[in-house]
């Protein structure tokens, strides 16, 4: 992982050899209508728009703001008893911590999600199951688009995987006028799409609804949607969206055995070449 070009290249030859089979086999033409309504999607699916929550941080902000405000009332009565430097301490503590929780949650509140989240999945078994299925269903539908692997962390409560956001093409000169542009056609971001709403998908296949926590996916996919040259107009922006959900849910829907053993995969912190050839059916 790491090098788009090696491994793109790689994986494309073995697969030239008949070694593999499953690694870039969701076809994506320039010829794709990217066209799907509310209804459409819900048919195809099962999957009604609300529940991918794509619009949440996995976290309800206004308890964030309650818990903040009574540990700075506690930080505060605190001072008041003790006296002293210790009490001076507690003191700008209880002023401090809830307009900084404030100001993360106002910024950047993927990140403060984030925090909440993993802290969560140490006594929440189920929310940790569905965080493992998210990561899973990323992965393979990743792999599925022939996307090169970025990041891959192993360990912790799952796997993690980052993608490259375009697939190399076999012209260099090419690809690099295209990247220096940071424009790019709609086809060309259709894989990265798919799999920013890979996740969700999982959850919902499994559970019937998302957890709403993988706000830096979908950060990234609304990245992808205003760097289309020309612009998406706010409706093919969200046909996109729909059209990324239906394929997501056609990769994970027919793979549905090499998910399942990606799931204790990933639970397990097996490595990439291990999660490759389950995949693959060569484990």
């Amino acid at each position: 992982s790491g090098d788009a070009v090696r491994m793109t290249s790689e994986l494309d030859r073995i697969k030239g050899r008949g070694y593999l089979n499953v690694w870039n086999s969701k076809e994506i033409s320039s010829s794709t209508k990217f066209q799907y309504s509310n209804s459409q999607l819900t048919s195809k699916t099962g999957i009604e728009p609300v529940k991918l929550r794509l619009d949440d941080v996995g976290y309800n902000y206004q308890n964030v703001f309650v818990a903040a405000l009574g540990i700075a009332t506690v930080l505060g009565l605190g001072s008041s008893f003790i006296g002293g430097q210790l009490g001076f301490i507690l003191g700008y503590a209880s002023a401090l911590f809830p307009v900084t929780l404030v100001g993360i949650g106002s910024i950047a509140p993927a990140l403060l999600g984030d925090i909440i989240n993993k802290s969560k999945y140490y006594i929440d078994a189920n929310a940790k199951k569905k965080y493992v299925k998210m990561n899973a269903g990323k992965f393979l539908a990743g792999y599925v688009l022939g996307l090169p692997v970025a990041r891959f962390n192993t360990g912790g409560f799952s796997n993690e995987v980052e993608f490259f956001q375009i697939r190399p093409s076999n012209n260099a000169i090419e690809d690099k006028q295209m990247f220096a542009r940071n424009k790019y056609k709609q086809v060309d971001i259709a894989r990265s799409s798919v799999v920013c709403l890979a996740g969700s998908v999982a959850e919902c296949i499994e559970y019937g609804e998302a957890s709403g926590t993988n706000a830096n996916d979908v950060n990234t996919l609304y990245e992808l949607m205003n760097a289309v040259d020309p612009a998406l107009t706010p409706e093919s922006v969200q046909n996109h969206v729909r059209w990324s959900a239906v394929t997501a849910y056609e990769i994970l829907s027919a793979s549905k055995p090499q998910f399942d053993k990606l799931v204790v995969a990933f639970e397990s912190g097996l490595p990439l070449e291990e999660c490759i050839a389950l995949i693959e059916g060569t484990d």
